[in-house]
């Protein structure tokens, strides 16, 4: 793996997608520096598994395709991240370019750095006009958050599903995705992971 730049190099998104297509582990630049994506342990990387998984069928007659994790998209200036799963269309052929357009449905598992997911990247991808919704899916217990709107030019709404011991894995809503015609059950979701309430 080649060392990771100095902070006083002035990046492009360009230049750094170059640089990181060249490196070992996925990383994103958030404006200031190149920064390794964490939270690549079992769990997370199995829940991020399963939403691809699970959203699949949902495309196969549809002119999209499920993208993630280590595809980039811009957001914001030079700001590239490389969500855990999104949807944008299909590309057609075998294009050479190094950020996936187009962004639909952004879905974050959350990694260590709750904030980068529920604050940071919120922002950054309301400014995004493709994309109509973000999901954040916790992988320490059951739960969603989302934000939506029906087009570019609005803000987005939140809302939420989440379990208690009362009402456990399968009573929780699923992660609603209308997008796709599609709603993710939490049991395909979180499928070969043993959660707590």
């Amino acid at each position: 793996m080649v060392a990771l730049p100095g902070r006083n190099r002035i990046w492009t998104a360009e230049g750094f997608a170059a640089w990181a297509a060249r490196q070992d582990l996925p990383y994103e630049y958030d404006g200031t520096a190149p920064r390794m994506m964490f939270g690549g342990c079992w769990p997370h990387n199995k829940v991020v598994r399963n939403i691809a998984d699970a959203l699949k069928p949902h495309l196969v007659a549809t002119a999209y395709d499920v993208f993630g994790p280590q595809d980039l998209i811009r957001t914001v200036g030079e700001v590239s991240r490389a969500p855990d799963v999104f949807v944008a269309p299909r590309l057609a052929g075998r294009p050479r370019i190094r950020f996936i357009p187009g962004a639909v449905v952004v879905i974050e598992v959350v990694s260590d750095d709750r904030d980068l997911d529920y604050a940071t990247k919120l922002i950054e991808y309301e400014q995004v006009a493709t994309i109509l919704r973000y999901v954040i899916v916790e992988q320490d217990e059951v739960g969603y958050a989302v934000w939506s709107r029906e087009r570019g030019d609005l803000p987005f709404t939140p809302s939420t599903g989440k379990s208690s011991a009362a009402t456990g894995l399968e009573r929780v809503r699923p992660i609603p995705i209308p997008e796709l015609g599609a709603a993710l059950p939490l049991a395909a979701v979180y499928n070969g992971l043993e959660m707590l309430p």
